[in-house]
């Protein structure tokens, strides 16, 4: 009841004045400066809050965004890198062996090519 009340402004006026200035005049509830002060920075909080709140968090999910993205590119980057990487490995794992195949091709010709000239 009191939150369908305190939603709607147009009721939730009425019913402060109606409730809140005899509070304070007959001093159910003493407010001082301190008091005051003290609600006059939390109203001026939230309405700051209200109203500047979705343009920070705007402006940080951008930023955010923007770096995710970016982090995401070089992660790509990353892995296409250690792909290649990964294939050029694979592409020389058997050099050694081929490398050794020619030599001994090579020396067998030259071994035939002695032999031819004697």
């Amino acid at each position: 009841l009191v939150y369908g009340i305190m939603s709607n402004w147009k009721t939730a006026l009425p019913a402060i004045l109606a409730v809140g200035f005899p509070v304070f005049v007959f001093d159910v509830i003493f407010m001082d400066y301190h008091v005051e002060l003290a609600a006059i920075a939390l109203t001026t909080a939230g309405m700051a809050a209200v109203n500047l709140g979705p343009a920070i968090r705007n402006m940080i999910s951008e930023d955010t965004a923007g770096t995710k993205d970016a982090l995401y590119k070089a992660e790509a980057e990353y892995f296409a890198a250690i792909d290649d990487a990964m294939d050029a490995y694979k592409k020389v794992q058997d050099a050694p062996a081929l490398a050794a195949h020619m030599n001994a091709g090579e020396r067998a010709l030259k071994g035939l090519e002695a032999d031819a000239a004697s």
